[in-house]
């Protein structure tokens, strides 16, 4: 899922539109500071390779969502230090929640946004089990997580029109090189490699 895309559905979907605070580079969180309350949120885009979310759960709290768990955990509590002088950060993500060789962690973003934000209407409070939750809802259909969000935000909800899958294989052949080298500076070895550090 390209950026564009990423910022017409956050702005175009009443739970999500209210406390969007856009969408950004990683790069950016090195020198801007944000202004958070509970539920805002920044879609992140890192070296143009992956997406993460980052959702503000309340005073001096945050979710940092992570499909693939392959930023360097310490390198984003340092920034999110900087960038919205959060200390208690909470890692969601990883555990086969997205497999390393597929493009969904748009796709995941998305859904994890849509389901922490009605979560957060109908209960006050964030769901830090949603990871858990969504792998035991898959794994009960017999359905890979990638191919249920795929199917949610483009069959069920409609948010978007189905990418070009020509396009994505091209899209992957040009950046694959540059996934390998940065994931690696990231601490997660590559995707073969891809645990954090703690």
């Amino acid at each position: 899922m390209d950026g564009r895309t990423m910022d017409k559905i956050c702005r175009k979907v009443p739970v999500l539109s209210k406390k969007f605070l856009g969408v950004c580079t990683f790069r950016k969180l090195l020198y801007e500071k944000f202004r958070v309350s509970t539920g805002s949120y920044l879609v992140v885009n890192v070296q143009n390779v992956h997406w993460i979310v980052l959702l503000c759960t309340g005073y001096d709290q945050m979710y940092v969502f992570d499909s693939l768990e392959i930023l360097d955990k310490q390198m984003c509590r340092e920034m999110i230090l900087f960038s919205f002088d959060i200390e208690e950060i909470t890692f969601l993500g990883g555990e086969g929640l997205q497999k390393t060789d597929s493009l969904t962690c748009g796709e995941h973003c998305v859904f994890f946004l849509l389901s922490e934000m009605t979560f957060y209407v109908q209960n006050k409070r964030f769901n830090a089990e949603y990871v858990k939750q969504l792998l035991e809802y898959c794994k009960k259909r017999e359905i890979e997580p990638d191919a249920f969000v795929w199917q949610e935000i483009y069959k069920n909800l409609k948010l978007a029109n189905v990418p070009d899958l020509h396009k994505i294989l091209l899209w992957e052949d040009e950046y694959y090189r540059c996934f390998l080298f940065y994931s690696s500076l990231w601490g997660g070895g590559g995707p073969d490699g891809a645990k954090a550090s703690n």
